[in-house]
């Protein structure tokens, strides 16, 4: 009896233990999609700023002109 209930303790523990890393993994992996996802923001906005610079209101202006003269 003794003996079995050792083992049943032992193998409750290693399921304690087992859920903890399975838990451990999943935030690891979450937080790695999360600063995955942190970066191709990032990189979109530095993107989306240097277009915006491109595009500016004198440009427009300019193109808007040389459209009309060539009509």
């Amino acid at each position: 009896m003794n003996q079995s209930k050792f083992f049943t303790t032992q193998a409750e523990a290693s399921g304690n233990q087992l859920t903890t890393i399975e838990e451990q993994i999943l935030l690891i992996e979450t937080t790695r999609n999360q600063n995955e996802t942190f970066e191709v923001l990032e990189k979109g906005n530095k993107v989306l700023k240097e277009l915006q610079m491109e595009v500016n209101i004198e440009r427009w202006e300019r193109i808007s002109d040389d459209m009309k003269e060539m009509k």
